[in-house]
């Protein structure tokens, strides 16, 4: 990656960027988010300057947030689950984001009767944290830990 002051600058830049189109959401439909969205990564790719690493970063963004932003949105489970899978292809950016999308994911699965979708994302979930434990501070994990377990507890209430 650059060297960190540019990168930091770049940083700011597409999370203002994406974070400008997140913010006009919801006078957007469906396919023009998801055009707002990559149009701004194609404007922003030039400011790259070739940084592979960080190029991978503007699409890992791009991704969480059409995923997050499309989930209520009255499209296929099927669109969702492409969404869902560019997301984790690419990777999380931190374990807090990969609960977060995660979670959605379970509930989007929950609500189209996707039992088994929805379970598998919450081992993913289990083993993701696990493989945290000698890394994030304690607390967090402890606090994500809640998380799974309140969505799991109301998931299963509502079956």
């Amino acid at each position: 990656m650059k060297h960190n002051s540019t990168a930091m600058q770049l940083s700011k830049i597409v999370a203002a960027k994406l974070s400008g189109i997140a913010s006009q959401a919801d006078s957007l439909d469906a396919d023009s988010l998801i055009e707002a969205f990559d149009l701004a990564a194609k404007e922003l790719r030039p400011q790259l300057a070739g940084d592979q690493e960080f190029g991978r970063e503007l699409e890992r963004r791009v991704a969480e947030w059409k995923f997050m932003l499309l989930s209520d949105r009255p499209i296929t489970f099927e669109a969702l689950t492409e969404l869902h899978s560019g997301v984790g292809a690419l990777g999380f950016g931190s374990i807090e984001k990969q609960v977060t999308i995660e979670l959605i994911f379970a509930r989007l699965c929950h609500r189209h009767g996707r039992a088994r979708e929805r379970d598998e994302a919450f081992e993913r979930l289990d083993r993701a944290i696990e493989a945290q434990v000698d890394i994030a501070p304690g607390d967090v994990l402890r606090d994500l830990k809640k998380s799974v377990s309140r969505c799991r507890a109301e998931l299963s209430k509502s079956q």
